[in-house]
């Protein structure tokens, strides 16, 4: 598979993770229990752009590194989300 098109699986997946952990309603008697564990899990469990930031960390170590460098795949992967998000807005 070439570069491009593993990165833009791994940003799918980013954006894929990040709105199902983040918003969807599947996902609500998971999100609440997690959140009341602390405040900083409530937090990420609630917004989107925090949970992009370390969804793309977990993406980026156990499946791939579109850069190479966490952190870069990190600020790439609240941008993703950000633009994903923007794009699908009505």
């Amino acid at each position: 598979m070439t570069e491009l098109m593993e990165l833009l699986r791994w940003a799918v997946c980013l954006f894929g993770l990040t709105y199902i952990v983040t918003e969807a309603a599947i996902f609500n008697k998971v999100r609440e229990p997690i959140a009341s564990k602390s405040a900083f899990l409530r937090r990420l469990m609630i917004c989107p752009i925090c949970f992009s930031l370390w969804g793309s960390l977990i993406l980026s170590v156990i499946y791939f590194s579109p850069t190479g460098n966490l952190l870069t795949d990190a600020l790439m992967g609240v941008g993703t989300y950000w633009l994903f998000n923007k794009a699908s807005d009505d």
